[in-house]
């Protein structure tokens, strides 16, 4: 088909002598020739400037009457490559045909190239690269450095003069000087043509568009920045293989595919990233809202919030940008740029927000540029923190209301009863106390003096009225292990025998065994069982050392030593309170613990009163000494 300079058609000798049959490949030579390798007439030369029309086919020599592709070598000859072979024809004769008989085992020619030294490089399609020269054919594939031995594209680079570019099926590559480079750093291997721009960039063409790169970075085949081009920027269609696109002499690019798309190479491009993201704005119902230094306070009321981000790209490029709002969205919304709208929110919740905007590398999704905006959304009355702090009160009192009223007559019984619990303890325990005295006639009153001077050393020490009282019974039953000693043994006057001293001291052990099951008061045993242990470990029954006898026998210990010294014994008399609270004072740090005797020794510094010997001054417990 012919078009005029209006995009009309046009009928003439040359459209009609070429008829149905198909044309593989149009060639423009020198003095404005046009070249047409055909599917059934073979070779057809046409002369614009006089309508002269000349064909060559198998009858004047050609190899075969199906012409793929043609060049134009620099002496002027044509080489044709065909079904059948490549031809040579020169004035209008054919001269040379090279074929199976002369090395060309693959007959499928996809592309002509004239070498530096006016050789042929024809690319094969699965033999490699023929050389033809003087006559002579040679092979370049694989074990030359080539990924593959499909060649469909042989070009010469346009300012340097040693320098080819090939593409492969599966690459790209080039021969300088005879060495064959593969460029491995290329993002695509799906690779049909290329093409040159006056700024020394290629142009590839590929199966899912046009990649532009900077020559140099290929040659280097390093790291490689390029810009793609696909049918979102305008391009009717990806390019195919067996397609041929047309470089123009004022630098335009007909591309060949299912429709004809076109673009001029050298036109003032900018093809490092110009594209510039901006959030210039936000709408809350329609109204404008400013943004100050990447953030934007939204009203409570808004209902519907609209965020106005764009890429600007001053061309026709149509990159691929995505956004998302972390905190709200579960996913990122991805769009090219003439899909974007203002991204919209309905019924927010109160909160802060960071909308994420990028630009995104439409090959490998790749984020470019990321710009952000923190937006906050003031929070309505019932997403208030202290509303919902109010409301819980608010419930909570009046189920603490409707509790306290159900539950008050309970709790009053509770109490009573808890009341006559503690009384009922207060008895037992005194009378447990009332038997160990009765049990050792010289010690009458022992356990209620201990558990007084025990209570009075706690409050001293600071520990709370409960503990205080708790303490109190746990002296008070410190020697009911006793009851269990025999009465020749526990009331003898005499000193005892080592045997006799052995039982005595049991009485610890056997008082912990008693008190251990009992769980209304918890560590009642622990009086009975450790009142006996030492500071310095020598004591019993474990031979326990300072912070690991418990706190309370501790101090059991102090007030049983002294009341032991303070009280008639049947082998001594009661000693004076000077002399007790001496022997105190020594016994600190090896047999009693220094800080409860201080405690101790300041109570009675503090009221003397308190410890008249018994039957004397008011002593609180009258015995007979």
């Amino acid at each position: 088909m012919i078009l005029n300079e209006d995009r009309e058609e046009v009928h003439n000798d040359l459209t009609e002598f070429i008829g149905t049959a198909r044309i593989r490949s149009v060639l423009k030579g020198s003095g404005g020739k046009i070249y047409l390798g055909t599917g059934s007439l073979g070779l057809v030369r046409y002369d614009p400037s006089n309508g002269e029309i000349v064909s060559f086919d198998k009858d004047d020599g050609l190899a075969h009457n199906h012409a793929r592709v043609m060049k134009e070598m620099s002496d002027g000859k044509i080489a044709v490559a065909t079904k059948g072979g490549i031809s040579v024809i020169e004035n209008d004769v054919v001269t040379k045909t090279y074929d199976q008989k002369n090395g060309l085992n693959n007959l499928e020619i996809l592309c002509l190239e004239e070498g530096p030294n006016g050789e042929i490089y024809a690319g094969s399609d699965g033999d490699g690269i023929y050389v033809i020269q003087s006559g002579n054919v040679s092979r370049i594939g694989r074990k030359d450095g080539l990924m593959s031995d499909v060649i469909l594209r042989i070009k010469k680079d346009p300012t340097e003069k040693d320098l080819y570019w090939i593409i492969t099926s599966n690459s790209i590559a080039y021969i300088r000087r005879d060495s064959i480079t593969t460029i491995t750093n290329f993002p695509y291997a799906n690779n049909f043509d290329l093409y040159f721009d006056n700024s020394n960039r290629v142009w590839v063409l590929s199966s899912n568009g046009i990649y532009v790169a900077q020559k140099a970075a290929l040659l280097l085949n390093r790291k490689i920045d390029y810009v793609f081009y696909d049918t979102s920027d305008g391009l009717p269609s990806a390019a195919t293989a067996n397609s041929y696109s047309c470089l123009d002499e004022d630098g335009t690019l007909y591309i060949a595919s299912s429709a004809i798309g076109s673009t001029n190479l050298n036109a003032d491009y900018e093809f490092e990233n110009q594209t510039r993201l901006s959030i210039p704005y936000v709408l809350a119902d329609g109204k404008y809202l400013s943004i100050k230094n990447g953030r934007v306070t939204v009203p409570a009321s808004c209902k519907k919030l609209q965020i106005c981000a764009y890429a600007f790209t001053y061309s026709l490029h149509n990159p691929r940008v995505a956004y998302k709002l972390e905190g709200f969205d579960d996913a990122e919304t991805s769009v090219t740029r003439r899909e974007l709208t203002p991204a919209a929110y309905t019924n927010l919740p109160g909160g802060s927000y960071k909308f994420s905007f990028s630009l995104v590398d439409a090959m490998n999704g790749k984020k470019l540029e990321t710009i952000t905006l923190i937006v906050v959304k003031e929070r309505k009355v019932v997403e208030q923190v202290w509303f919902w702090i109010l409301v819980a009160l608010l419930g909570a009192a009046a189920v603490a209301t409707v509790v306290i009223l159900i539950f008050r007559a309970k709790t009053k019984k509770l109490l009573l009863k808890q009341q006559r619990d503690k009384e009922l303890i207060d008895e037992m325990t005194r009378a447990f106390a009332s038997c160990i005295d009765m049990k050792d006639g010289y010690t009458n009153g022992h356990s209620y003096r201990v558990a007084k001077y025990t209570s009075m050393m706690a409050k001293k020490m600071g520990m709370s009225e409960e503990d205080v009282e708790k303490c109190y019974h746990i002296a008070l039953l410190h020697d009911i292990g006793k009851i269990s000693i025999p009465d020749n043994i526990l009331n003898k006057p005499g000193k005892l025998t080592d045997e006799e001293f052995a039982i005595m001291k049991s009485h610890s052990r056997r008082g912990y065994d008693i008190l251990k099951e009992v769980k209304i008061i918890p560590d009642l045993a622990l009086g009975a069982g450790f009142h006996h242990e030492r500071q310095d470990g020598r004591g019993y029954p474990q031979g326990l050392k300072r912070d690991e006898i418990p706190l309370v026998a501790q101090i059991i210990a102090v007030a049983d030593c002294f009341d032991a010294m303070y009280s008639t014994r049947p082998y001594r008399k009661s000693l004076s309170l000077e002399d007790v609270a001496a022997e105190l004072k020594r016994s600190s740090g090896t047999q009693l613990n220094e800080n409860i005797v201080n405690v101790f020794l300041s109570i009675i510094a503090e009221n003397p009163e308190a410890f008249a010997p018994e039957g004397k001054e008011g002593g609180e417990d009258k015995k007979e000494e």
